[in-house]
């Protein structure tokens, strides 16, 4: 089913409710969307819920490789701009990442990115707070490094059941 739903409390906005019967699970499936008709099918819509364990990835990302465990402040203020600073790292990281596989034969896996070569990384960041001469150098060792340690294990597989069945890839850039 596919079905305009509408609050009063969010100012008559109107909402997509899809729903689907999950003949593994047994049970009915309904997404609340603001995505269209126009531009979104059902099936493009199931789709994408299926692949929102990416926005999850990145938030245990963040939280496994960014040392919040280490926090160590009473000032909230601090706390956020921490938290807000390893967002904007993975973000970096991953815009790398995605700029290091569009100039490689294979795909590059973010989750082994985040994971290896934060030295090397730590250098490059170095090199441009210092505007440094070695940055170059730094990026080179960083992406060299990356080909070698970071490649996806399953391509073939996440292009039938991954990011890649919505065409949604990197384009050289994050």
């Amino acid at each position: 089913m596919d079905l305009d739903v509408e609050w009063p409390q969010l100012s008559q906005r109107t909402f997509r409710l899809v729903v689907r019967w999950n003949g593994q699970r047994e049970c009915w499936v309904f997404i609340v969307t603001n995505l269209s008709r126009d531009n979104f099918s059902l099936e493009q819509v199931f789709l994408g819920y299926r692949l929102r364990w990416q926005i999850e990835l990145i938030f245990k990302e963040v939280k496994s490789y960014a040392g919040w465990h280490r926090f160590n402040t009473k000032f909230a203020t601090l706390v956020i701009s921490l938290v807000l600073l390893s967002f904007i790292l993975a973000t970096l990281k991953r815009y790398l990442a995605h700029a290091t596989e569009a100039d490689m034969d294979a795909e590059i896996s973010t989750h082994k990115v985040a994971k290896c070569g934060t030295h090397l990384f730590g250098n490059v960041m170095k090199s441009l707070m210092k505007k440094s001469r070695c940055l170059s150098r730094d990026l080179k060792n960083l992406i060299s490094f990356w080909e070698k340690s970071a490649k996806r294990e399953h391509p073939a597989r996440d292009r039938q059941t991954g990011r890649s069945v919505l065409e949604l890839v990197s384009g050289g850039a994050a």
